[in-house]
């Protein structure tokens, strides 16, 4: 925390706790992508509005905080792992 924080809550005469707001990581999305099913980018940003909607923020944060290659290989990952499985049940 920043002096300047620490002198606003020494003159408020209380301290604030600040929750950390969990990011979602490439294999966490990968795993949504996976379980809804999703093969393009753009079913993946209507699903991001549709929860945005719904008040849930963190794949739309996802989508627009990453970059472009980031979304790509959290899709193509979704995209192996199907693949591995298919191939490992036969």
């Amino acid at each position: 925390m920043g002096k300047r924080m620490k002198a606003i809550e020494r003159h408020n005469g209380h301290t604030k706790k600040f929750h950390k707001v969990k990011r979602l990581s490439v294999y966490g999305v990968t795993k949504l992508i996976k379980a809804k099913q999703i093969a393009t980018r753009l079913q993946l940003v209507c699903l991001a509005v549709e929860q945005e909607r719904e008040g849930k923020m963190s794949l739309a944060d996802f989508i627009s905080n990453r970059g472009n290659g980031v979304v790509d290989e959290a899709l193509s990952l979704a995209k192996e792992f199907s693949v591995a499985e298919a191939k490992q049940e036969h």
